[in-house]
């Protein structure tokens, strides 16, 4: 039960920075590259936020129970944990894919840090929910 709570948590965590930084902050950017963005719709950015931010959420808190945080590095605090293990997860998938859409999209790359620090403020977020319900 504690990892369905903290999967919906991780995901309203991941809404809410994916509005601030991709939808708000670095917004603008998308629009210097038109052609790679399709027009936005009520139905596609609900369908955006279940395939991205929802299901973002619960797999996360999912592999964090599964895996037990990051008990090889003797964080003993909850917040250190949840820290290490969310930007651990950011640069393990999250950077590297960031990165080759630079090289192989013609996307800008203000849009491309506007993703990449809202897949960072997300992961950290995840990580210290699941770290306080999981890992306490």
């Amino acid at each position: 039960m504690r990892i369905l709570l903290a999967g919906a948590l991780s995901s309203v965590a991941a809404i809410v920075m994916g509005w601030l930084f991709t939808g708000w902050l670095f917004h603008r950017f998308q629009g210097r590259t038109p052609a790679t963005w399709k027009n936005p719709s009520l139905r596609r950015t609900l369908l955006g936020i279940g395939v991205n931010d929802v299901l973002f959420g619960f797999a996360f808190a999912a592999f964090f129970g599964l895996v037990g945080g990051i008990g090889r590095f003797n964080v003993d605090n909850w917040i250190g944990m949840g820290v290490v293990f969310g930007a651990g997860a950011w640069g393990a998938i999250a950077l590297p894919m960031g990165l080759a859409m630079l090289v192989f999209m013609e996307v800008h790359r203000g849009a491309i840090v506007g993703i990449l620090l809202d897949w960072l403020a997300s992961s950290i977020a995840a990580g210290l929910i699941c770290a306080f319900l999981l890992a306490r």
